[in-house]
């Protein structure tokens, strides 16, 4: 327990609501060092007559307000009279709580009843007094033993809406009698123990303590013992004649109301609050170990971190040094910060937008972006960039033109994952931002598909950078009159087809495009027979408008013979050329 909880927090006293047939004895907060959580520890006292089975409890914190969290405790079998609960640790949603309050909810019996509250605000218990302390000395404890039995540890006294007897024992305050040796309440309550004392100490006064040794009679005062047993048979009579009557004598100047039940509640005319006695000046605070310090401290970092102040937690980890896993969670803050951003990247177009990142515990992010780019954007998205720096600093700036120090947004998120050295998945969140940030891979795909037209238009409307425009512009349209459907015209219909060696298959109409990826440009045919389709790829020639397939020594050509017609031939040294024409179809 040493090794691995510490303890945060004790409630400062039992806790009970009036009414409740349970009370709360005791309780703490604990830090559980091995998974990093907060622990709530409470220990129950069971003081009605029935057997508890099931137990539902409220814990509020101070340092959340509103924030509230339940608990049951379930298969208990608490009877009466016993300790439970403390065997059992209630996990904290929160790990930042360093204090709380507790009230017990339910009960559940063994006979079926339920106790519910009906929300009582739960009091304090004053401290119980030992006899000795009571009455200042363990030998004037003693005396009290000897007169009124010899269990009597406590001093008899009202705590709030319960009376301890001497026993022990709490009772009820409509209990009469206590439950566990059956001492009449109100007998014990009278006894004035501050009178008591003085009672005792004048007696040690006046030297009338028994003597140790008793010197020997003489014998004209034997003769005085012969009254001594009279005496003690009528003292005796006078103490069961007390003990026959004395409650008959009680109940008629104490009129208490009986519930029907112990467990029920007081009724409306009985107090339910009472005074708490002022607590004595407290000690010095004894100074904290190193470990418990450093513990403390990684629990408020943890909390940071769930509460997504990243740049703080982190510099509370790196403080740490090598404390637990300090310098994993320190990367952990940088990682979990990059993701929110790799997010919003994802969702929005970060194009025009600067940024300065910064994980310093009292750094800013800084954000600048035009006008237009916030209209662009909406208040949504501007919101959800905020957030995804979590309770770290946040500046968001509208201006045309963005300070020198800032940095496109995208690469400032590269740093972010960067930093982190292969932390986690990082490497992957790095090629996803790489591929969600290259805004001309759409023009490149369209290239690949031999959409010619489609990146023409792209890459024509296209506003931002791009290495090489003219040029490729220049390409595309140089390619574009090859790219279409095409009808017969002329020629022999079967040469198409016989390039895949199709024998007596006639082709009278296809489809054809360029397909340009890196340096590689492939002009594509496509016909169909039937329900089957076919394909032929003839590679660019020398010339940008020729293409050319080789097969076994069989060289099939194509090419433009004006804009509207399509020529494709085929060459076999030894033999005659073979060729057909098509047109363009519309």
């Amino acid at each position: 327990m040493a090794e691995r909880f510490i303890r945060l927090y004790e409630l400062p006293g039992g806790l009970c609501a009036p009414g409740a047939p349970v009370l709360i004895r005791a309780g703490a907060l604990l830090w559980d060092r091995r998974s990093r959580n907060v622990l709530a520890q409470l220990k129950f006292y069971n003081l009605g007559p029935r057997t508890v089975t099931a137990l539902t409890v409220t814990l509020d914190f101070p340092e959340l307000p509103g924030q509230s969290v339940s608990r049951s405790y379930s298969d208990l079998l608490a009877e009466p009279d016993c300790e439970f609960g403390q065997e059992h640790a209630l996990l904290l949603p929160n790990r930042s709580v360093r204090s709380f309050r507790a009230s017990i909810s339910e009960l559940r019996f063994a006979d079926g009843g339920v106790w519910q509250s009906k929300g009582e605000v739960c009091q304090t218990l004053p401290e119980s007094k030992t006899l000795a302390e009571a009455l200042g000395s363990e030998e004037y404890a003693e005396r009290f033993r000897a007169r009124y039995g010899r269990d009597c540890v406590y001093a008899p006294q009202r705590l709030g809406a319960f009376w301890q007897c001497p026993c022990g024992r709490l009772n009820r305050r409509e209990e009469k009698s206590c439950r566990r040796c059956q001492r009449i309440g109100q007998a014990f309550l009278a006894i004035d123990l501050d009178a008591l004392r003085r009672e005792y100490e004048l007696s040690d006064a006046k030297g009338e303590e028994k003597p140790q040794t008793q010197p020997e009679r003489k014998p004209q005062e034997r003769s005085d013992a012969v009254w001594i047993v009279p005496l003690l048979l009528l003292g005796l009579l006078l103490m069961l004649a007390i003990v026959r009557y004395a409650p008959a004598v009680l109940d008629s100047y104490v009129p208490l109301p009986v519930p029907t039940d112990a467990g029920d509640a007081l009724p409306e005319t009985t107090p339910l609050t009472y005074p708490i006695p002022t607590p004595p000046p407290s000690s010095p605070p004894a100074t904290k170990p190193p470990e418990l310090l450093q513990a403390e401290e990684y629990a408020k970092a943890v909390a940071l971190l769930d509460e997504k102040h990243y740049s703080e937690a982190r510099a509370a980890f790196l403080a740490l040094g090598g404390y637990e896993d300090s310098a994993t969670l320190a990367q952990e803050a940088v990682y979990r910060k990059a993701l929110e951003l790799l997010a919003f990247v994802r969702e929005h177009d970060e194009r025009d937008i600067y940024a300065l990142l910064s994980m310093e515990a009292r750094g800013i992010n800084r954000f600048s972006l035009s006008s237009d780019k916030a209209l662009e954007l909406g208040s949504t998205a501007i919101a959800a960039l905020r957030a995804a720096c979590g309770g770290d600093k946040t500046d968001v700036s509208f201006t045309d033109a963005p300070s020198g120090t800032l940095r496109p947004l995208a690469a400032c998120v590269k740093d972010l994952f960067l930093l982190l050295d292969g932390y986690g998945d990082s490497a992957a969140c790095l090629t996803e931002l790489a591929e969600l940030t290259d805004y001309t891979r759409d023009f490149y795909m369209l290239c690949e598909a031999g959409d010619v037209y489609g990146a023409y238009d792209w890459l024509l409307n296209y506003k931002g950078e791009f290495t090489g425009k003219d040029n490729w512009l220049s390409l595309l349209n140089t390619y574009k009159p090859f790219c279409g459907d095409w009808v017969d015209y002329r020629g022999d219909f079967m040469l198409l087809p016989l390039t895949l060696e199709h024998h007596d298959v006639n082709c009278y109409a296809f489809n054809s495009r360029v397909l340009i990826q890196g340096d590689t440009v492939t002009l594509r045919l496509l016909f169909t027979e039937g329900d089957a389709e076919y394909f032929v790829d003839l590679a660019a020639g020398t010339r940008t408008t020729d293409f050319i397939y080789n097969q076994h020594g069989i060289v099939y050509y194509a090419t433009l013979n004006n804009v509207d017609h399509f020529v494709y031939m085929r060459y076999i040294e030894g033999y005659d050329t073979l060729s057909v024409e098509y047109q363009r179809a519309g």
